[in-house]
């Protein structure tokens, strides 16, 4: 005897939308030794972390599988939700799940601005003449609003570390 599996009628079948990944590519006037040198080394860090209209005044990395990474952010973020720009300050912190130098390091991330909740972060280098292409994934985010934020606020990073990396 076979049992047939009925779909209850009146039952929303429908799947909560997918959270799209933050996925973007740069090119980089410099060599992917450098560019792994200045994304890793908290010194570094320090002089183009965090958005535009910001600083990092605390660095502190253990570049290795299972090391800690942590950073502070001040700065005027850009408002949402029709709020007047205001100046924040923020904490960021996370453990290294992948560490290949020059070419990859991946870490889980944690930010006080989305209390409780732990997304991921891919940096890929790859060498291409001239210089490096960079391609960062940030993975398993909050919301569809997060991955909007981090849309702006990665590429507004990855401004600044241009201009750093480029000099």
């Amino acid at each position: 005897m076979s049992a047939a599996a009925a779909v209850p009628t009146g039952t929303n079948t429908t799947t909560p939308q997918a959270i799209p990944p933050v996925h973007i590519t740069r090119f980089l006037r410099a060599p992917r030794e450098r560019v792994f040198a200045a994304w890793t080394d908290p010194e570094q860090m320090k002089r183009w972390m965090g958005p535009i209209n910001s600083t990092c005044s605390e660095a502190e990395t253990d570049l290795r599988i299972g090391g800690r990474y942590r950073f502070v952010v001040r700065g005027t973020l850009p408002p949402s939700n029709g709020e007047a720009p205001q100046e924040r300050v923020f904490n960021v912190t996370g453990e290294y799940l992948e560490v290949r130098p020059p070419e990859l390091v991946r870490y889980t991330w944690r930010s006080d601005l989305l209390p409780g909740w732990e997304s991921v972060v891919s940096l890929r280098l790859h060498e291409e003449t001239g210089g490096t292409r960079l391609e960062l994934l940030h993975e398993k985010l909050a919301t569809i609003d997060s991955a909007s934020g981090y849309t702006a606020g990665w590429n507004s990073v990855l401004d600044k570390f241009a201009a750093y990396i480029e000099r």
